[in-house]
């Protein structure tokens, strides 16, 4: 993968906070999964969220679903919770839009193509934790660590430590 080919694709770092247990959430990250659901069905619409205190939040959420399942992208993944103390570092390839039922909970995301688990063991956690110093919002654009976090994916690369989904 070159960055300059990346120049036009989003580079975020989001949270999967969906309304499933933590354990599903975690889950979830682990598999490079990045998923929203805001209780709006299966409708990637902020106008379908039923609190409209939650609508800008959805809508910049299923947003960034819309542009990496169009142009693919970068990104980090981590769980609300950080009990689990995983950050998933990967790469988007277009077509990349998912939806599961899980729990009566339906969700919309998007499947990394190559990701790899970062914990606290590992030199590159420190630097990549501090890109969620930004906030708590379910997603934020990260074009200013790019470079970083395509370093780490080449390095977890290089270690034979990137997974690709088994459904791909």
């Amino acid at each position: 993968m070159n960055t300059k080919k990346l120049a036009d694709k989003p580079i975020i770092r989001c949270y999967n906070k969906p309304a499933v247990p933590s354990s599903v959430q975690a889950r979830l990250t682990a598999e490079g999964l990045f998923v929203a659901d805001y209780g709006s069905g299966w409708s990637l619409s902020s106008a379908q969220v039923p609190d409209k205190n939650h609508r800008p939040a959805a809508g910049n959420a299923f947003n960034r679903i819309i542009d990496i399942s169009h142009v693919g992208g970068l990104g980090l993944i981590r769980t609300p919770n950080d009990d689990d103390e995983i950050i998933t570092v990967g790469e988007w390839e277009p077509n990349c839009a998912t939806f599961r039922e899980i729990d009566g909970v339906k969700l919309k995301g998007v499947q990394m193509a190559r990701y790899g688990i970062i914990t606290p063991e590992d030199p590159e956690f420190s630097s990549l934790d501090s890109i969620y110093d930004s906030g708590s919002s379910t997603v934020d654009m990260a074009k200013q660590s790019e470079e970083e976090i395509y370093e780490t994916i080449e390095n977890l690369d290089c270690q034979g430590r990137l997974r690709s989904p088994s459904s791909l």
